[in-house]
C-alpha cells in the first residue's frame, strides 16, 4: 500500500521514484532503460523490441569506452582501495596514546567545567545507568541546538553571489599530521587566535580521536561559514541537520542523502549488476519511504547520508578555515522512523537497525564509531567539483590519502570487522 515502507532488498523492485532526482525504475547503476511506449500492433511491438535490443547493445559500448576513457582522468575512482582493519584499529590506537602525550603541549592543561568535574566524572558512560544518563544528557543537544542552527541556516541565505569571487582550497589531511606537523600550528597559537581552542579542544576530543575511521578529515579555505553552508545548498541540500550526535560544533552540520546522479550510474565505483554488493548498494541509495517522495523534506530522504559537523577555526591572517570530519553513514539517522514503522506493523527488520549507525559517543571504552570518513569525504569533493561552478576557482589536494573501496557496502563491513576486533569477536 502507498506509503508502507519496504526492506532494503525490495526497494528496487517496487519503489517509483521522485523523478526530479531518479532514473526509470531499472536504471540504476548504469542499466539502460527507454522511455515506455504503447505498439499499435504485434508488429510494432516486434521492432520497438529489436530497437531497444540494439540500443541497449550500442549503449553498453559506449559506456565501456566511455569508462576506458574515464580510468585515465579520474584513477582514483577505478583503482579504490580497501583498508586493512587491523592495521587501522592499530593506527587508531595508535593516535589516541600520541594524542594523550601531545594534548597539553598543544592546548594547555585541561580544566574541567563545574559540572564535569562534581558531577559527570562520577559517572560511568560503560554502566547500564550511567549509558542512559549521558545518553539523555546528549539527545537534549538536538532541541537545545536548534536556535544555533537556525542561525547557521539563516546566514547561509543571500550568499550565492558572493560566492563566484572567492578561491576555495580544500585539503585531505591526515589526522597525525595535523598534530605533528608544523604546517598546522598556526591554528594552536592560542595568543593570537584564543577563539581557536574550544573547537580545537572539542575536534581533537570528540571527533577525530572518537571515530576509527576518521584517519582523515577535510579542511577548507577560502570561505565563511556562511558561504560554506551557501555551498553545500548549490548541492541541493539544505545546511541543516536535527538529529546528529552532539560534537561540540561551532559552526553547524549538514546532511547530503545519497541520491543516484542523473546517469544513474554509481557515483564513486564502478560496480556493475551481478556484482555481490550491487543490490544491497543500490538499496542504500533508495527513498526511505518510497511511497512519500513527493511530499517536502520527507521525500527527500534515502537510507544513506554524508554527514558533516563543522568546526570553525581561525589562520594566522585571522581568516575562517573549516575543519570538516565528513562520512558517509550507511543508515541515515531518519531511517530511524521506518526502523520504528516496520516493528510496528510486524514487518521483520532486514540487516542492522539505524540505531546501531547512530550510538552517541559518551566516552565509553570500547566506542570506535561506524562513520565511512574516507568515503564521505571522496562524496563532498565529488559534489564540490560538479557544482565547482559556483565559487571563482576551486583547487582540491591530498585527495591520494582515502583508502575508501567506492562503496557503502564495503567500506560499512570494513568498520563492523574493526567493532568485531574490539570486542573480541575476531
Amino acid at each position: 500500500m502507498p506509503g508502507e515502507p519496504q526492506p532494503p532488498e525490495e526497494i528496487s523492485k517496487t519503489t517509483q521514484p521522485d523523478k526530479r532526482h531518479e532514473l526509470p525504475l531499472g536504471a540504476a547503476f548504469g542499466e539502460q532503460v527507454r522511455p515506455a511506449e504503447r505498439p499499435t500492433s504485434l508488429v510494432s511491438e516486434k521492432r520497438e523490441e529489436e530497437a531497444r535490443t540494439t540500443a541497449k547493445e550500442t549503449a553498453e559500448t559506449r559506456n565501456k569506452l566511455t569508462q576506458l576513457s574515464e580510468s585515465h582522468a579520474d584513477t582514483s575512482s577505478q583503482h579504490p582501495s580497501t583498508p586493512d582493519p587491523k592495521k587501522r584499529l592499530e593506527e587508531f590506537e595508535a593516535f589516541q596514546e600520541q594524542l594523550k602525550t601531545k594534548r597539553e603541549e598543544l592546548l594547555g592543561p585541561e580544566i574541567p567545567s563545574f559540572g564535569d568535574k562534581y558531577i559527570w566524572d562520577h559517572i560511568s558512560p560503560d554502566t547500564k545507568i550511567g549509558s542512559m544518563l549521558w545518553a539523555a544528557r546528549k539527545g537534549s543537544k538536538n532541541f537545545t541546538r536548534l536556535l544555533p542552527d537556525m542561525i547557521q541556516r539563516i546566514g547561509s541565505l543571500g550568499k550565492k553571489e558572493s560566492l563566484k569571487e572567492e578561491s576555495v582550497k580544500m585539503t585531505v589531511v591526515d589526522r597525525n599530521d595535523f598534530i605533528t606537523d608544523k604546517r598546522y600550528s598556526e591554528f594552536f597559537d592560542f595568543e593570537k587566535n584564543p577563539q581557536n581552542k574550544e573547537p580545537l579542544e572539542n575536534f581533537l576530543k570528540r571527533e577525530i580521536s572518537a571515530e576509527v575511521g576518521a584517519a582523515n578529515f577535510l579542511m577548507t579555505e577560502g570561505l565563511t561559514v556562511a558561504q560554506y553552508h551557501s555551498f553545500v545548498r548549490q548541492f541541493g541540500h539544505s545546511p541543516f541537520a536535527f538529529w546528529s550526535d552532539d560534537r561540540g560544533e561551532n559552526a553547524g552540520r549538514i546532511s547530503i542523502d545519497n541520491v543516484l546522479p542523473q546517469d544513474g550510474k554509481h557515483p564513486l565505483a564502478d560496480l556493475q549488476p551481478g556484482d555481490p554488493d550491487y543490490e544491497s548498494e543500490k538499496a542504500l541509495y533508495q527513498p526511505v519511504f518510497p511511497g512519500l517522495t513527493r511530499l517536502p523534506y520527507i521525500g527527500k530522504w534515502r537510507m544513506s547520508r554524508t554527514h558533516s559537523v563543522a568546526f570553525a577555526v581561525k589562520n594566522a591572517e585571522g581568516k575562517d578555515v573549516l575543519l570538516l570530519p565528513a562520512h558517509m553513514d550507511a543508515r541515515n539517522a531518519v531511517v530511524f522512523w521506518r526502523d520504528l514503522v516496520d516493528k510496528l506493523t510486524g514487518k521483520k527488520q532486514e540487516g542492522r537497525g539505524a540505531l546501531a549507525y547512530h550510538q552517541m559517543h559518551t566516552g565509553q571504552k570500547n566506542y570506535v564509531g561506524t562513520g565511512l570518513y574516507d568515503l564521505g569525504i571522496k562524496n563532498f569533493l565529488r559534489l564540490s567539483r560538479e557544482h565547482q561552478g559556483s565559487v571563482g576557482q576551486l583547487q582540491i589536494d591530498g585527495e591520494d590519502k582515502l583508502q575508501t573501496t567506492g562503496t557503502i557496502v564495503g567500506d560499512d563491513r570494513v568498520t563492523w570487522q574493526i567493532n568485531d576486533l574490539v570486542k573480541g569477536k575476531m
